[in-house]
């Protein structure tokens, strides 16, 4: 009798077929609750080290206004341009460059650098870590990120292009992108609106998470071209000093449309006014 009982008693505490899939089924639920939690709770991580970067830019911007008689970091790109007309926002990209077309600065020489924007603030050392200019929520993939311009350490130029640009359009808002005029090369009406620290008046956009149309035209909406995707917003730093996380619906359907292609026209830089504006207004 006892040895039956042992028996009975072994083969009830064994797993059936049917247990076991039930098991695996449970964890199979968990994992899929808590893996979307995790990638958002990752994501957040990845914003507020992105808030981060900016908060170092503007300090950076600071220290170097500090030093140079008010001037923000300035754009100049030594093609007969003026000291700080933007004929594009993607100019306000530029860290290093561009150079002169068809040179490519070898990686074991900066004698040939262009520093530009917040690439002045990166070879006076007042950022602590070139790497602040870079989102850390712009996928691998994606051509701007700081692995295309790494060879083998930063901040090195891509071999292709000879220039460096960064993850943020920097001081990009000018005095009047209504009056741009195509091809002009002294045109006042694209001179930056805050050149020196004097200048900003409230809370307006000093820096934000690029952004640019595709070929076809509109900015994808997809993890390798939108910083932080899949959330439909950009970190932007304001002329107070303040940095928020800005969903803007309005500026999403400008980025986001078809009719937005980036460049050297009157269209171009009357979107990035008006996406401006939207991020603006709405984080007030």
């Amino acid at each position: 009798m006892k040895i039956n009982s042992m028996r009975i008693l072994k083969k009830q505490t064994g797993f059936t077929l049917i247990e076991l899939l039930v098991v695996i089924a449970i964890i199979a639920i968990l994992a899929a609750i808590l893996l979307p939690a995790l990638a958002a709770a990752k994501r957040k991580g990845l914003r507020a080290q992105c808030i981060s970067n900016m908060h170092q830019v503007f300090a950076a911007c600071t220290v170097y206004a500090g030093d140079y008689n008010d001037w923000y970091p300035i754009w100049f790109d030594g093609s007969g341009h003026p000291l700080n007309q933007i004929h594009a926002q993607d100019y306000t990209t530029f860290v290093v460059g561009p150079q002169s077309p068809g040179t490519k600065v070898p990686v074991s020489s900066s004698s040939n650098f262009e520093f530009n924007n917040l690439g002045l603030c990166y070879v006076l050392n007042m950022l602590g870590d070139g790497k602040a200019l870079y989102c850390p929520c712009f996928s691998i993939k994606n051509a701007r990120g700081i692995d295309a311009f790494s060879d083998p350490t930063f901040m090195s130029t891509d071999k292709s292009q000879g220039v460096v640009k960064s993850t943020i359009l920097f001081n990009p808002r000018v005095i009047n992108a209504k009056g741009y005029q195509a091809g002009a090369k002294d045109d006042p009406a694209t001179t930056r609106s805050f050149q020196k620290s004097t200048d900003p008046r409230g809370h307006k956009l000093f820096a934000v998470d690029f952004m640019e149309s595709a070929a076809t035209g509109g900015m994808p909406f997809n993890a390798d071209q939108f910083a932080h995707w899949p959330s439909k917003g950009w970190v932007v730093l304001f002329t107070d000093g303040s940095t928020h996380f800005v969903y803007s619906p309005g500026a999403f359907a400008i980025a986001t449309s078809s009719t937005f292609v980036t460049g050297q026209t009157l269209k171009s830089a009357t979107d990035y006014d008006q996406i401006f504006n939207d991020l603006e207004n709405d984080d007030r």
